[in-house]
């Protein structure tokens, strides 16, 4: 299991790298403005709570193996 995150912890950082060195020079681009809403959000509070979704998953699965052992 270790070896997985380690391997999608590499994947992403990669991606991140990637995305900065291939669009660094470029300009940032004017966004139209926009009436604020009343709902709804930037999906922060949704992200953080699939993360710990994840990691409790994960680090569960790393526990019971380690039990077996």
């Amino acid at each position: 299991m270790w070896i997985a995150a380690i391997v999608v912890a590499v994947v992403c950082v990669s991606g991140l790298v990637y995305g900065l060195v291939v669009e660094w020079n470029t300009p940032a681009e004017k966004l139209p403005t926009r009436t604020a809403r009343t709902s709804g959000g930037s999906g922060l509070g949704a992200g953080l709570m699939i993360g710990i979704g994840a990691g409790i998953a994960i680090g569960s699965l790393i526990a019971i193996r380690r039990k077996r052992d």
